[in-house]
């Protein structure tokens, strides 16, 4: 589980929202709501790919959005929220999409603390979901907000 570390310019995402714990999140439900208003969206998409993105919040949950790229200036249908990412570095994982889960938990629990790199507490994640990835013919991709982190030895004095 070796991610590539890419740097991603800020973008915009319109969709809908719900504040919640990410691992609490009826996700069949909450994209049920997402999928029938994404023709609206459409027309003034960036691309084809749908977001998911997790905005980090003072009150330890979370904004998780669902929604598609669009461009900073474009118009926000009634009910809908538009979010700017802003730029960041990022690891970027793959997985197929019934291992979404189990992916997040193995980035915190494994890859992180042997990674040299810390996750950016303020700054959102995302997952990106291409054509094809329902079907499993191409990867979700999983991108998480990272610093390097200095290696200071533990040393007696």
């Amino acid at each position: 589980m070796e991610p590539v570390i890419r740097q991603h310019e800020a973008f915009w995402v319109m969709g809908l929202e719900e504040h919640a714990k990410p691992d609490q999140v009826d996700y069949r439900a909450f994209w049920g709501r997402v999928g029938p208003r994404l023709g609206e969206i459409g027309p003034v998409a960036t691309g084809p790919s749908a977001y998911g993105v997790y905005f980090p919040c003072a009150d330890g949950l979370c904004d998780v959005f669902g929604g598609l790229a669009v461009p900073a200036d474009a118009p926000v249908p009634d009910g809908m929220v538009k979010r700017e990412v802003p730029a960041a570095e990022y690891a970027v994982f793959e997985c197929d999409l019934p291992g979404i889960a189990a992916t997040w938990a193995a980035i915190y629990s494994q890859w992180l603390p042997a990674s040299g790199y810390a996750p950016v507490e303020t700054q959102p994640c995302f997952e990106v979901f291409e054509e094809g990835c329902h079907e499993g013919l191409v990867p979700v991709r999983i991108w998480t907000a990272v610093t390097k982190v200095a290696y200071t030895p533990n040393c007696p004095r």
